[in-house]
């Protein structure tokens, strides 16, 4: 036989003065039915339990239920994070900001500066590539290179042995011999009258036609040169 010790057994937000048995005492989570006798004869969830919320045969109204020990209208349940739509159901914190519970729906509340509300997630709009300098302003990508986003502007950050110019990441080797650009990306190799011009290993480069020399700027014609 169990040897019955008296207790206070907190119940929800009251307290039942009665015996408990050893083993029942030692569990203070629920709510305690006992009875003439102090003998425990029922447990309840004073948390969920509608018909007793808080406390035993305290019961909630047609229009609430219980939830954490209260009975909750539909109004708590539309806005409480905690408890969104349902009781104990309760929002995940995005990353960057802060969970909200709109009618019932987990939903992205607040954002942490710099971050900004889009699209149910808080986003950087200077540095977001998918959000860059507004809310779905996705930055195109190239061949060879990916997209990029700085100060709220798209650029293209091409990968390793390529260069941005005139929209496309070109490979390295081109300005070695491109003459719209030699060396580098718009280095245009001017024409010269009386020669030739173009790129060769990065560098522009002339050749003066038969009887025309170069003076250090263009070639120009000397009816005294060597023809050859």
């Amino acid at each position: 036989m169990q040897n019955k010790i008296p207790a206070v057994v907190a119940v929800g937000v009251g307290l039942i003065l009665g015996f408990a048995t050893v083993a029942a005492a030692q569990d203070v989570a629920s709510g305690f039915r006992y009875d003439a006798a102090g003998n425990l004869i029922e447990v309840i969830d004073t948390t969920r339990d509608n018909n007793n919320c808080g406390v035993p045969d305290a019961v909630c109204q047609a229009s609430t239920s219980c939830c954490g020990g209260s009975c909750r209208t539909a109004a708590f349940y539309a806005s409480d994070v905690n408890n969104c739509g349902a009781c104990e159901n309760a929002c995940s914190r995005p990353a960057n900001g802060w969970a909200a519970c709109v009618n019932g729906t987990c939903t992205t509340g607040e954002c942490d500066a710099p971050y900004q509300t889009c699209n149910n997630q808080c986003v950087n709009t200077s540095t977001d590539a998918n959000h860059c300098g507004g809310c779905g302003a996705v930055c195109p990508t190239l061949a060879n290179g990916r997209a990029g986003c700085e100060n709220g502007f798209c650029r293209t950050i091409c990968n390793a042995g390529y260069t941005y110019c005139n929209g496309a990441c070109r490979p390295n080797s081109d300005f070695m011999s491109d003459s719209n650009n030699c060396g580098s990306c718009g280095n245009v190799c001017p024409n010269v009258g009386g020669g030739l011009t173009w790129c060769e290993s990065g560098g522009c480069v002339v050749e003066c036609r038969p009887r025309y020399v170069w003076n250090g700027t263009t070639c120009v014609y000397d009816p005294w040169s060597d023809p050859i």
